[in-house]
């Protein structure tokens, strides 16, 4: 009866090649996902709201006929700068 001898060099190369196909895939992953996401961005408009909104709420456009945005800061009074 003869001992059983593990070969560990395969063992560790099968799993090395697992373990860098699986980081490989997550990668392929993480960059297609940055791409549809950059893609989108370039293509849907700037914010889908305010196209909706501003016909129904012309109070959101600015003077030079932008946006919306927050309104432009008050002067301070002579209170506060006191």
């Amino acid at each position: 009866m003869g001992a059983h001898r593990v070969n560990l060099g395969g063992t560790i190369a099968v799993l090395h090649r697992r373990l860098a196909g699986l980081g490989l895939s997550l990668v392929l992953t993480l960059l297609g996902l940055l791409l549809v996401t950059f893609v989108i961005g370039r293509v849907m408009p700037i914010d889908p709201v305010l196209l909706v909104a501003l016909p129904v709420f012309p109070v959101f456009k600015k003077p030079g006929g932008g946006g919306g945005g927050p309104p432009p800061p008050r002067p301070a009074t002579a209170k506060e700068t006191a």
